[in-house]
């Protein structure tokens, strides 16, 4: 400030200067002092106001060149802030997404282990009265009936709404070893 304002034409009073001097001086003989700060604040407060109004035609090179690196850095930052936060963003709708489909599998897999238990009971319940009765061609209708046809189709669906689930739950897993956030324990493994 103080070259800028000489350098302009600036009338400053000599004793901030002096008090700039001074301050510079017991800072390098490691004198620092109440007193030299007390002046030195007040010296700078009035050298400010003095050169007032600062513009970036008074910033001297060293000004220029500290704010370009400042710029620079921030930009940088920023890029990769950015890259950080797009990636993250999307790994984390890659997860919820293939959290929703675990529920909607589990959700799916209740019902139909529901339904299974009731058509069991039922078949078996036909079964054990054949067998009472040593119907053997009745076991072997009850084989091929409505009720067994329906049963294996419900099992099918099971079993493949479960190996959809361990496919996610698997995916799940690789997502989390892939962050590096640990082993995650799934209450659906």
């Amino acid at each position: 400030m103080v070259s800028d304002g000489a350098q302009n034409g600036k009338l400053l009073d000599e004793q901030d200067v002096q008090a700039l001097s001074n301050a510079r001086t017991a800072l390098q003989n490691r004198s620092w002092n109440a007193d030299v700060e007390a002046a030195f604040y007040a010296a700078m407060s009035r050298i400010a106001h003095s050169l007032l109004p600062v513009v970036a035609e008074t910033a001297g090179d060293e000004a220029r060149r500290g704010a370009r690196i400042a710029i620079r850095i921030y930009t940088h930052a920023a890029m990769i802030l950015t890259v950080v936060v797009v990636s993250l963003s999307c790994l984390l709708f890659v997860v919820n997404q293939i959290s929703s489909d675990i529920a909607n599998y589990v959700k799916a897999n209740d019902a139909t282990a529901l339904t299974l238990h009731n058509q069991l009971i039922g078949h078996e319940a036909a079964i054990v009265e054949a067998s009472k009765k040593n119907d053997y061609g009745a076991l072997l209708a009850l084989q091929n009936s409505q009720p067994a046809l329906q049963i294996k189709e419900e099992l099918q669906k099971f079993a493949m709404n479960n190996r959809q689930l361990y496919a996610d739950i698997s995916r799940n897993s690789w997502i989390t070893r892939l962050a590096h956030l640990g082993t995650i324990r799934s209450p659906y493994k």
